[in-house]
């Protein structure tokens, strides 16, 4: 019975031949090969594509050279595919997915620290940055990073978060800072220019003062 790697190996050369278009795939092939001093030889073929008038035979692993000879009597192309050629396709797959992850990832979450804001500049809102100390980058696609703000609420008093969020999401966010704090969050949709490098859209979010009496 083969192995767990061979079974792996068949089950890639499968994935190939489709990927080639061959419609007719068969794994452990029998067939009975004719010798030109007529002698009849039976094998077993690991894993077998015929399409048209081609047909390819596929062993894995370990196979004996002769054998990969004498099937080449009965079949257009002979394969041999070895553990080198799974884990270059794994690589070669594992990279694809990463490329195909960062493509996704085109929304950039940035967290300002400290916001000090010495001017607001209406409607649109923006907030003109005097000084930034820290500029924390979190790249995802889904996430408000509640750790930072809640850090940053309690030291300054106020954040900006950069991203085409949900109102709907903000304001839960805001609710939840709220709870996390024990004070009122308030939010607003800005923008926020930070000098020298960009305008950022997002939200600020800011603790809410207690009316003096």
């Amino acid at each position: 019975m083969p192995s767990g790697l061979h079974n792996k190996l068949e089950k890639f050369a499968e994935d190939t031949l489709l990927r080639e278009g061959f419609k007719h795939i068969y794994r452990e092939y029998p067939i009975i090969i004719t010798l030109k001093n007529n002698e009849k030889k039976r094998f077993v073929v690991d894993v077998v594509g015929i399409k048209e008038n081609k047909k390819v035979a596929i062993e894995c692993i370990t196979v004996a050279h002769s054998k990969l000879q004498t099937l080449k009597i009965a079949f257009d192309e002979v394969r041999h595919i070895i553990v080198d050629d799974y884990i270059e396709y794994l690589e070669t797959k594992i990279r694809d997915l990463e490329l195909k992850k960062q493509a996704t990832k085109t929304v950039i979450r940035t967290i300002i620290k400290p916001i000090n804001i010495t001017k607001r500049i209406g409607p649109p809102k923006v907030h003109r940055i005097t000084k930034n100390t820290e500029l924390i980058i979190l790249i995802t696609t889904r996430f408000i990073p509640y750790d930072d703000l809640v850090e940053v609420l309690r030291s300054d008093g106020e954040a900006f978060l950069e991203g085409p969020f949900k109102r709907q999401t903000i304001w839960y966010a805001a609710k939840k800072l709220s709870k996390m704090i024990g004070k009122t969050v308030r939010y607003d949709r800005a923008l926020l220019e930070v000098e020298g490098v960009a305008t950022l859209a997002g939200y600020s979010f800011a603790l809410e003062e207690p009316n003096e009496t």
